[in-house]
């Protein structure tokens, strides 16, 4: 024990037989969180919003239960490492950090169901223009002046059928002209 005094110096600690870490073995002054500062509480919350973001692009799985309590404890560490205040677990703090886990996964499913509208949109806006259009019309016209009676003449009645599945937007009595 006395060679670890002398390697460590005077932070070797001589009851647990380990040396102290600064920073990691320091006393830490859990606070109430009604003492914690407005800014605390709002790196707090981002700090449970950003860890449930994680674990939702991850498991694709809203967080209950022994991760919920995973979760707080790793956005409370966090917190302590930015702001030096350490937030005593009580039920307000619970309520705060359990409050925005729906918000936030509600979030991320509203971006995802607006980035499928804006791709749903640009479709649509790409089949009405006069590109999509004249591209359409030679494809239908080629399939029905070049390969319909190619094929019909190799297996009859198959160039029909094809041209029906196709393009379903115009009725079967069309394509039979």
């Amino acid at each position: 024990m006395w060679e670890n005094y002398m390697e460590y110096g005077p932070q070797y600690d001589t009851v647990n037989d380990t040396p102290l870490i600064p920073g990691e073995t320091e006393w830490v002054q859990e606070t109430s969180f009604k003492k914690l500062s407005t800014e605390t509480r709002k790196t707090l919350r981002a700090a449970m919003v950003d860890r449930v973001i994680e674990y939702w692009q991850s498991e694709r799985l809203i967080p209950e239960g022994g991760i919920v309590k995973e979760l707080r404890k790793a956005a409370i560490l966090e917190t302590y490492h930015q702001t030096g205040q350490y937030a005593k677990e009580s039920d307000e703090l619970k309520h705060l950090l359990n409050d925005c886990i729906v918000q936030t996964i509600n979030k991320e499913l509203r971006k995802k169901s607006s980035i499928l509208m804006m791709v749903q949109e640009k479709r649509e806006l790409i089949k009405e223009s006069l590109a999509y259009k004249m591209v359409h019309t030679i494809a239908l016209w080629m399939d029905q002046r070049l390969l319909d009676p190619f094929i019909g003449w190799v297996l009859p009645g198959l160039g029909d059928a094809l041209t029906a599945f196709a393009d379903c937007s115009l009725p079967l009595s069309e394509y039979r002209q």
